[in-house]
């Protein structure tokens, strides 16, 4: 069972910036206690005083910095770094919409036509086509809501009324039908909202829409002779909202947009790089659409940070094209699931692909609706349809880190530190380090000026690597903790060119143990004890 934690970077770069607080006060958290660091030291001949006392578990270390809920842990304290985005998601009212219906309908006069002296009545039935997108064949729908205009028009002054009825239009069992007067203009109506519409009742079977006009014409001074056109129909039906769709709906392309997962573990790496033992991307997709649906991924590349370069790779081919699971019709507003993991035995290059170190990993997708076509009427759809595609990135943390580097800038001032500081001769600060972590860590930090010129280094390529790493046992994981002392001696040249630093460049080189050598695995309740002083020679009083 995996816990979610609180999340940040990296690992690595969580060891690198806890080691350089000591040096950069910037960067200190609450992990250390405040009440043992002095902030002025009275200075002798020769004093010493200890700075800083402080364990820190990575526990500690992850709940301080994980913010985006990145890590969890299993029940062993295992931890794995977990990137999760939906990379897609869609309703199916963006995806299958009904056009706006229009038809016409003329009636011409068969013999004369005298109202001066007679009435005239007519039932005229006709079924027009119900227009669809990309093939469709429609059985019925059930509608949410529509707007249906009906115009009657004529040459001359008529008298009477008309009645347009759609048989197959019905709600609880009774047809829509409107009546109204010649001469009254163009009548809308609002209120077709939960009609079924069956479009079945002609040959074929699909996309067939009867409408009936019953014409009662009154006595009026209009006549007409044969063949004249004695009125005009128009209906439309459009802003169709469907509850419901079923029959076939066609076959349809579906592009999908390219989205980026950012994997924010590489986001300062500028070279070396990481290997995880089991990396894996896990595809989750909810499918509500009652059809058949296919996925073809089409691009599959990665970012990289220290190079600026992307790097394209083929997504496994037992994938592409992937069906996607979907409901029957006896599933109706249910969703279905389709997993899929890319891991080192389905896509072997996926160690590969993390080993260049991807800030961002890429995926392009092209889904097609009902890639082939029975020939049955089989698909449904409903307002609520969607199918959506979620990624997560797994990465446990058992692997190496070979020469992994890392850099970050920070602003650090210290011309008040030491502007009273004249009379020291020197300054030795003394790192003692217990270390229960399976890395070894050597920084660099650079002091600047306020054009980023380097004006000192902290360490010595002797002593830079200040953190070995802990003992491990067969399984890589640590059991027993190593120590470590190294002493960074400033003299009276050196103290005096720290006047004029405005930055500082933290830089980490991080092997796992045996310069990454072995196969090791992240606990979160390995630690590291630091404790960190400060001798000085010299006669005066200055703050830290």
């Amino acid at each position: 069972m995996i816990t979610p934690k609180l999340n940040t970077k990296s690992i690595f770069s969580m060891l690198l910036l806890a080691l350089t607080i000591v040096v950069v006060q910037s960067c200190i958290k609450d992990n250390f206690d405040f009440d043992k660091l002095s902030t002025q030291i009275q200075v002798n001949p020769n004093v010493a005083g200890a700075l800083v006392n402080s364990r820190l578990t990575l526990r500690d270390v992850v709940q301080d910095y994980d913010k985006n809920e990145l890590f969890v842990e299993d029940a062993t304290g295992f931890l794995y770094l977990m990137y999760q985005k939906r990379i897609y998601s869609s309703e199916g009212v963006n995806i299958f919409t009904l056009p706006t219906q229009t038809y016409t309908e003329t009636y011409v006069a068969p013999v004369p036509i005298d109202l001066n002296t007679t009435t005239y009545s007519y039932t005229d039935t006709t079924v027009e086509d119900f227009a669809v997108n990309n093939s469709a064949r429609i059985d019925s729908i059930i509608l949410k809501s529509a707007q249906l205009s009906i115009a009657i028009t004529s040459s001359q002054t008529l008298n009477g009324t008309v009645k347009v009825t759609f048989p197959t239009i019905k709600k609880n069992g009774v047809a829509y039908t409107k009546t109204f007067t010649f001469g009254s203009g163009a009548q809308i109506f609002n209120d077709l909202d939960g009609y079924t519409v069956d479009l079945t009742t002609d040959n074929p079977s699909y996309n067939r829409l009867p409408i009936y006009y019953t014409i009662n014409l009154n006595n009026s001074t209009a006549s007409f002779l044969t063949g004249e056109t004695v009125f005009s129909a128009a209906v439309s039906l459009d802003s169709i909202k469907y509850k419901y769709v079923f029959g076939f709906l066609g076959q349809q392309t579906v592009n999908i947009p390219k989205d980026s997962v950012h994997i924010d573990i590489f986001d300062h790496a500028f070279t070396g790089n990481l290997f995880f033992m089991d990396p894996k991307f896990k595809f989750e997709i909810n499918n509500s659409f009652g059809l058949p649906l296919q996925f073809l991924f089409d691009t599959f590349k990665t970012y990289t940070v220290a190079t600026n370069t992307y790097a394209d790779f083929q997504f496994p081919i037992q994938y592409t094209p992937l069906n996607v699971n979907y409901p029957s019709i006896n599933e109706l507003n249910q969703s279905k699931v389709t997993n899929i993991t890319l891991d080192t035995l389905s896509f072997p290059d996926i160690r590969n692909l993390i080993e260049k170190n991807p800030k961002y990993i890429t995926f392009g997708v092209t889904g097609v609706l009902n890639p082939t076509d029975p020939g049955t009427n089989t698909n449904f759809i409903t307002d609520t349809s969607k199918f959506s595609v979620d990624l997560k990135v797994e990465l446990p943390l058992w692997g190496h880190a070979s020469y992994f580097v890392l850099q970050d800038t920070f602003n650090l001032d210290l011309s008040d530190v030491f502007k009273s500081a004249d009379e020291i001769t020197w300054v030795n600060f003394r790192f003692n380090i217990d270390n229960g972590m399976p890395t070894e860590v050597g920084t660099q930090v650079y002091f600047t000026d306020s054009l980023y010129n380097i004006i000192d280094s902290v360490f010595t390529p002797d002593n830079m690597q200040i953190i070995e790493s802990g003992i491990l046992d067969g399984a890589g994981k640590v059991v027993q903790a190593t120590h470590k002392t190294t002493d960074v001696k400033y003299t009276k040249d050196r103290i005096d060119n720290l006047k004029n630093v405005k930055y500082v460049f933290v830089r980490g080189y991080i092997h796992t143990t045996d310069k990454a050598s072995r196969l090791v695995r992240f606990y979160s309740n390995y630690d590291f004890r630091l404790k960190f002083g400060v001798q000085a020679e010299g006669k005066t009083t200055f703050r830290l």
